[in-house]
């Protein structure tokens, strides 16, 4: 019984190294079916990134992002300012009557006479 498992152990030994040979000639052939098609494969992908980083770098593609983080902010700050804040409107109507009941002649601020106090 001892002789036929270390036979058996040398026959898997020997079929185990058969299959690394075969693995070793497929790797090879894989290598050189690789080594003849590669320069065509990198000049068609060295193309497809020229044309793809000439369409993002137009302006057409620049004006969209743009706008979409525009539009994005917009969306964002209309979310959070759903709530009505009633300070925030007396605060500007307390401003606008402070503003309209001051002195025209002390305001330095007219609307017909310039910037300048006469």
């Amino acid at each position: 019984m001892d002789s036929s498992v270390v036979k058996l152990c040398r026959q898997l030994r020997s079929l185990a190294k058969v299959f690394r040979f075969v693995e070793l000639c497929i790797l090879l052939a894989f290598l050189s079916w690789l080594s003849t098609h590669l320069p065509f494969a990198v000049r068609i992908s060295d193309e497809y990134f020229r044309k793809l980083i000439s369409l993002i770098f137009c302006p057409i593609s620049i004006f969209l992002l743009e706008n979409a983080i525009v539009v994005t902010l917009l969306a964002k700050s209309s979310l959070f300012s759903d709530e009505y804040s009633p300070s925030i409107d007396n605060v500007v109507a307390e401003l606008y009557e402070e503003f309209r009941s001051e002195d025209p002649k002390e305001n330095p601020i007219s609307l017909k006479g310039g910037y300048f106090p006469r």
